[in-house]
């Protein structure tokens, strides 16, 4: 690795220097100098050039090797991501390899790092849908379209930094119809009413172990909208108090005596929860593309 440092002294735009390499900071003497001209920062051939402006002039570096800032070789794995908390304004999004986002924990501030792309089979499917909803938008009438384009204006979306965002025509036809296919439903062509919801009738989860048979039950005590999604945590330990990931398990079963029986759903995805184990459940309500809160319960599974 080649390290060469170049000092040269400061000078004005008419080509004067500004003050003597041996004249000391501070002095009451020394004027005042000229404005430096903006850093220039390149990485490129495995060289990295910075110029740095002060007051005693210019000093150039440059490191030629094939190593990365920092002195890491670009063959070698990148640096460990970090996460920092930090007193600052709102800000969320990406510039450079730094990353800001207001989480639960305030604002914090992370290294870029790509996402993963599994290609899973969910994944892929939700890609799809959105792929279709956008191919069904191109094939409307005009008359369809203007349709969507007035019926969102009372509709918003909640922005990163936590601002209303008022939806587009497009992107309004696209957040009813990405909803319906993801659980199944037909898409719109025209904008459907905006629903009024119940309150959700889902009150209790019941789980029973006979002989080592578990059964999970969810009582409704009242008719729930037509189509309640039914989603579930994986069995974890009691002490966690807050659970998270909840895929959609499918829609809740017809009740029986006020009583609706969600093993199979639950066993089918995530098998049969050991004993000792919490279960966590949340039933949202789904009325023309648009979803109530969720509502979550959640209970242990008790010894044979």
């Amino acid at each position: 690795m080649e390290l060469m440092i170049e000092v040269r002294e400061a000078q004005s735009p008419d080509g004067k220097a500004t003050r003597p390499m041996n004249q000391p900071f501070g002095s009451e003497s020394s004027p005042v100098p000229a404005r430096p001209h903006p850093a220039e920062l390149s990485c490129s051939a495995g060289a990295f050039q910075a110029f740095i402006s002060y007051r005693v002039g210019w000093a150039m570096i440059q490191a030629s090797d094939d190593r990365r800032a920092g002195g890491q070789r670009r063959n070698e794995p990148g640096p460990k991501n970090s996460m920092s908390k930090k007193l600052s304004i709102p800000q969320s999004g990406r510039i450079g390899t730094v990353v800001n986002a207001i989480t639960r924990y305030g604002q914090v501030e992370r290294q870029f790092v790509p996402p993963r792309n599994p290609q899973a089979t969910d994944q892929q499917a939700v890609r799809g849908n959105f792929g279709r909803v956008s191919a069904r938008w191109r094939v409307l009438t005009p008359e369809q379209r203007a349709a969507w384009r007035t019926s969102p204006a009372d509709s918003y979306t909640m922005g990163r930094m936590g601002r209303k965002v008022a939806l587009n025509g497009y992107n309004y036809f696209v957040r009813i119809n990405s909803a319906r296919l993801d659980i199944g439903l037909n898409q719109f062509d025209v904008p459907p009413e905006v629903p009024i919801f119940k309150q959700n009738p889902v009150e209790e989860l019941l789980i029973s172990n006979n002989g080592g048979i578990i059964t999970l039950k969810l009582r409704v005590p009242a008719l729930p909208a037509e189509h309640t999604i039914v989603q579930a945590a994986a069995p974890c330990s009691p002490g966690i108090s807050r659970a998270q990931h909840f895929p959609c398990l499918g829609f809740l079963p017809a009740p029986t005596d006020g009583w609706s029986d969600i093993t199979a759903l639950y066993v089918d995805w995530y098998g049969v929860p050991p004993a000792g184990q919490a279960v966590w459940i949340r039933t949202r309500q789904h009325i023309n593309g648009w979803n109530d809160l969720p509502k979550q319960i959640s209970a242990i599974v008790p010894a044979p």
